[in-house]
């Protein structure tokens, strides 16, 4: 499994529409080309800034969900993407990431219908180590792989990160995320 970590800093003020420009259009369309959109959350300290999540079974599938979606493009992508990337500040803070032997995805609910307004009360934790960490469980590493779909960039630092509880480490985070997910989000 390839997990994409995806953090987007938004222009100030287009919240609230690029949420839900992404809960309407952009969840459906990705996962009709195969890519298992996961979760996408508001982060509690940034409010300009958007997190998701998605997920492919390996590299090739990625490839070729990725093509269908932005390339040929999807219909949703090509009437949407100038309102999406216009509230979009930036793009590249992508980890690709691949999980440990053993670990598996939290608990996902069903996804909630286009349209639904109640925000879950759950706050999902994030946190991202630099390097490879030894959590004492299952954790998701930096993927050694090419990206081999170059038009949408990742960054090639190795990190271990966590989604949920995690026991306690000595070693110091890079980054704590705690997220609010999204009306749509799956992962809570």
């Amino acid at each position: 499994m390839i997990v994409e970590l995806r953090q987007y800093p938004l222009r100030p003020g287009t919240a609230d529409g690029f949420v839900a420009l992404f809960d309407t259009h952009f969840v459906e369309s990705q996962e009709e080309v195969g890519i298992q959109v996961l979760g996408m959350f508001r982060d509690r300290a940034d409010p300009d800034r958007f997190v998701w999540m998605r997920a492919f079974p390996d590299m090739a599938s990625r490839r070729a969900a990725l093509e269908a979606f932005y390339l040929a493009p999807a219909p949703a992508w090509r009437e949407h993407r100038t309102a999406a990337n216009a509230a979009i500040a930036d793009s590249d803070d992508v980890l690709l990431l691949t999980p440990e032997p053993g670990w598996s995805l939290p608990d996902l609910v069903a996804r909630p219908p286009v349209g639904a307004t109640e925000v879950p009360s759950s706050v999902v934790t994030v946190t991202v180590w630099p390097g490879r960490v030894d959590l004492g469980v299952p954790a998701l590493v930096t993927a050694e792989v090419v990206n081999d779909f170059p038009a949408l960039a990742v960054r090639d630092d190795k990190v271990t990160v966590a989604i949920g509880p995690h026991p306690p480490t000595d070693a110091t985070p890079l980054q704590v995320l705690h997220l609010d997910p999204t009306p749509r989000s799956v992962l809570r």
